[in-house]
């Protein structure tokens, strides 16, 4: 069989992330900083948290706008039918 070893997608993401960090892995090293590691996940996680949060007040705003155009496109629309309903009902008398 094959001696070579494998890289995972997971590993490749790694190594473009960061070649050190990757080499540490391989060695099973353990950071004696582990809490700041910790603490600097749990801030990313909840900064991502809070920017999915805006991302999505946004997203239902432009929906929001966006209802509310073709809602003015159809009003206007049907306005302008019963104009011209009026106009053709007075030419033709």
């Amino acid at each position: 069989m094959d001696d070579k070893k494998w890289i995972s997608a997971s590993d490749v993401g790694l190594i473009v992330f960061c070649p050190r960090a990757w080499a540490l892995k391989q060695l099973d090293y353990e950071p004696d900083n582990q809490w700041e590691i910790d603490a600097g996940n749990e801030f990313h996680r909840t900064a991502g948290l809070k920017e999915l949060e805006r991302n999505s007040a946004i997203q239902k705003k432009r929906i929001r706008n966006r209802r509310f155009i073709h809602l003015l496109v159809i009003l206007t629309v049907i306005v302008l039918l019963c104009l011209i309903s009026l106009a053709l009902r007075i030419t033709i008398k």
